[in-house]
């Protein structure tokens, strides 16, 4: 949805929309380049890589970006409260001397989290990120693009039940989240835990 020029646009396959029909577009916004599941579809004007999924291609590009950052990643999740505590902690770290980074706005899902960390300038050293999850298997995906130093589990509670059927469901995906921490990271969790 948004292209700068000289980005690279990933033709991603959503449920409402395919990113593979707003090729010409991107390529008239200035994207320098397109990852694609679908070659047919790229314009003469627009450079493009062929992959089986571009989804995963993206997850792959955050692995490789943040195992060139120097940065301790702290993971937040939670059924409610995790833009508000990403914020917050964001604002804690203002004046450390370290430069410190964290999600733009709410991207924490499946596209978002790579974005985020896509994101980061390079110099960053604490990485604030936020893990969103709807469905089973889905934090799996996150903590393995993003393993977290430090985590932040803000609450759980009665959301996405479609996906996670019931409390117990949401409890056990986002205790993947503070189960990839480390023995010399924190854990912290919220009342609502």
């Amino acid at each position: 949805r948004r292209v700068n020029p000289g980005n690279l646009f990933i033709a991603l396959l959503g449920s409402r929309a395919d990113g593979h029909d707003f090729l010409e577009a991107a390529a008239q916004a200035g994207a320098s380049a397109a990852l694609v599941s679908k070659p047919s579809h790229l314009p003469p004007s627009l450079p493009g890589v062929v992959v089986a999924d571009p989804l995963e291609a993206l997850h792959i590009l955050a692995r490789f970006q943040l195992s060139r950052l120097s940065a301790r990643v702290v993971g937040i999740t939670g059924s409610v409260g995790k833009t508000t505590a990403k914020d917050f902690l964001q604002s804690l770290l203002e004046d450390h001397p370290d430069p410190a980074f964290a999600s733009p706005a709410s991207w924490n899902s499946e596209i978002g989290l790579p974005l985020s960390v896509l994101s980061a300038p390079p110099d960053t050293r604490t990485l604030v990120l936020e893990y969103g999850i709807n469905a089973p298997g889905e934090m799996e995906r996150l903590v393995a693009t993003a393993p977290p130093d430090c985590a932040w589990v803000t609450s759980i509670g009665e959301t996405h039940l479609e996906g996670l059927q019931d409390v117990a469901g949401v409890g056990r995906e986002k205790a993947f989240l503070p189960g990839a921490v480390g023995s010399s990271g924190k854990i912290w969790f919220g009342p609502g835990v």
